[in-house]
């Protein structure tokens, strides 16, 4: 059983990574001509601050949404707030 834990915990970490790096190229791709940049980043000669936004946005991306998910969700959705609301009696 614990191989299976592992590997499903292994997959998922692939997976929010695979989609952090998918998060910070798209935000660099709309700001920047996205063809010609995504051949020099996969290249290897895309400007060096390229490839630190995609880091940054990668990793903060990871950072909220992986590490962070419920300290984020409790103080950042406003689903509670609705919920609060619709349940309160008005006078």
């Amino acid at each position: 059983m614990v191989g299976i834990e592992t590997d499903e915990a292994h997959f998922q970490a692939c997976h929010l990574i695979l989609i952090a790096i998918s998060t910070g190229g798209a935000w660099i791709f709309y700001f920047a001509d996205a063809p010609s940049l995504a051949v020099d980043v996969f290249t290897g000669q895309a400007a060096g601050i390229a490839y630190m936004t995609i880091a940054v946005l990668a990793a903060t991306t990871y950072m909220l949404g992986g590490l962070m998910r419920e300290q984020v969700c409790t103080y950042m959705c406003p689903g509670r707030v609705f919920r609060q609301q619709c349940l309160m009696k008005t006078p």
